[in-house]
């Protein structure tokens, strides 16, 4: 929305008004008065101005004003008594007080509305999305703290520590009653056990598997080196027909992985330019096929 310059003059001299009777303006008052892109930079410099000349402290909120002034009332006491030092036996030198040339680039709060009026304000559906955005950042870091053995373990601890009474379950759970009673914490204790307990049970049952998984692959070697033994002539008479050679083919990841779905071509590209494979300038193909269809994507190494 435009603004006249006459109705942003008369703005200005109203939050002047204001100010005068306060002592003080805010940041926001100003921003309101001089909204973005609703006068030309040249105008919005002399509103500027004019408020600064004004001689009116201006705060980032009211919490700021009022510490800032509480200082002031501190420091005038002090400033009186110097000055009252100083003039004794100085009545005759003679003091310029001609006003210095106003500073434009280095004045703060010009500074200030300068960068807030340059950067527009977020739309609202702008601000959902950011907010989406952090949501969904907290709920991955969730997730991957909550996978760790160590944080399991801490659980388990907790758990411990609230059968025994050495921590409270104040200390560990946020209450959104405001009055809590004991009725109240000691029903939150047991449901926090159970949730505990559920997750030391789940964790040693995978710690038992993973035990036997790892029996199993010491009694009977290494599986994927038998699927690599009958996989690799049918992938090489594959490849063949669609137009490569055997030396063009990357099939190691086979005895060493297995077979991951999408993510075989990404893991062969990662381990081929680890190996140094991969020459600034030339071409590979990152290829996945099911029945019926192939896919490819050619890459060329260019840094």
């Amino acid at each position: 929305m435009l603004l006249s310059i006459e109705d942003a003059n008369e703005q200005v001299r109203n939050l002047i008004a204001m100010g005068r009777k306060r002592g003080y303006l805010l940041t926001d008052e100003i921003n309101d008065v001089l909204p973005v892109n609703a006068l030309s930079p040249e105008d919005t410099e002399t509103l500027i101005l004019t408020i600064e000349r004004s001689g009116l402290d201006v705060y980032e909120d009211v919490l700021a004003a009022d510490a800032g002034r509480a200082a002031l009332e501190v420091t005038e006491p002090i400033e009186t008594e110097t000055k009252e030092e100083i003039g004794v036996g100085a009545e005759d030198v003679e003091l310029d007080l001609t006003p210095g040339p106003l500073d434009k680039a280095s004045d703060p709060v010009r500074m200030y509305l300068r960068e807030m009026g340059a950067v527009p304000l977020l739309k609202r559906h702008e601000e959902v999305a950011i907010a989406k955005r952090i949501e969904r950042g907290r709920f991955l870091v969730l997730k991957t703290i909550t996978r760790s053995p160590i944080i399991i373990k801490e659980l388990m601890a907790i758990a411990g520590d609230l059968r025994t009474g050495t921590r409270s379950i104040k200390e560990i759970v946020h209450f959104d009653e405001e009055e809590l009673t004991e009725e109240i914490v000691e029903d939150q204790s047991q449901q926090t056990l159970k949730v505990l307990d559920r997750i030391s049970t789940l964790y040693n049952i995978a710690v038992k598997q993973a035990g036997k998984l790892a029996d199993i692959v010491a009694v009977a070697g290494n599986p994927l080196a038998d699927i690599h033994a009958t996989e690799h002539p049918l992938l090489v008479m594959k490849e063949r027909q669609a137009g490569f050679r055997e030396d063009q083919l990357y099939l190691d990841n086979i005895v060493r992985i297995g077979h991951c779905f999408a993510a075989d071509p990404l893991i062969n590209l990662v381990d081929r330019a680890a190996l140094g494979h991969l020459l600034e300038g030339h071409y590979c193909m990152l290829a996945a096929s099911v029945p019926g269809a192939r896919f490819g994507v050619l890459l060329q190494k260019t840094c």
